[in-house]
């Protein structure tokens, strides 16, 4: 198990994602610097988390504080298993020796990336409210977009 900067671990990124160490080892999130994706999303919309993080896992923090630092943690986690989730040769779905082949449980990746960017927006909108940052944040993914041609290549072919 590594840390991913101060608020979460590997294995709690593998737990939110329900996989191994053997699916997604420690060295693949490291080296993949989910800890500075994190520090600059929180840079970004929460300057003060290292800060609110330390004042709630003080010696003897509020019980306010010590929620601040706790959902902070939950973003960490979650918008990390997003980030592994996002990419999607990370996990074998199909795994064989030429002999015997194992299939992984059927999961929709694109829905297990939904579901993670459902507890980021829940834990970025608690800890915005929390710390008075304004608004309830949102946050989406768009996986389809729609094209529109500039001519219409049916009444465009017949003239």
């Amino acid at each position: 198990m590594a840390n991913l900067g101060s608020y979460t671990t590997t294995e709690a990124v593998r737990g939110c994602l329900g996989v191994d160490e053997d699916d997604i080892p420690d060295a693949y999130m490291v080296d993949s610097k989910l800890d500075v994706e994190l520090s600059v999303d929180l840079d970004s919309w929460l300057a003060t988390h290292a800060a609110l993080y330390a004042a709630g896992t003080a010696i003897s923090p509020s019980t306010a504080e010590a929620a601040i630092a706790a959902k902070i943690s939950l973003y960490a986690q979650w918008f990390c298993a997003l980030e592994m989730a996002n990419r999607p040769l990370t996990v074998p779905l199909i795994t064989s020796d030429g002999k015997a082949q194992i299939n992984r449980f059927k999961v929709d990746p694109a829905a297990v990336a939904k579901l993670a960017a459902l507890k980021v927006a829940k834990y970025r909108a608690e800890l915005s409210d929390a710390v008075g940052t304004g608004g309830t944040a949102t946050f989406a993914i768009n996986l389809l977009g729609v094209a529109v041609p500039s001519v219409d290549p049916i009444t465009e072919g017949l003239q």
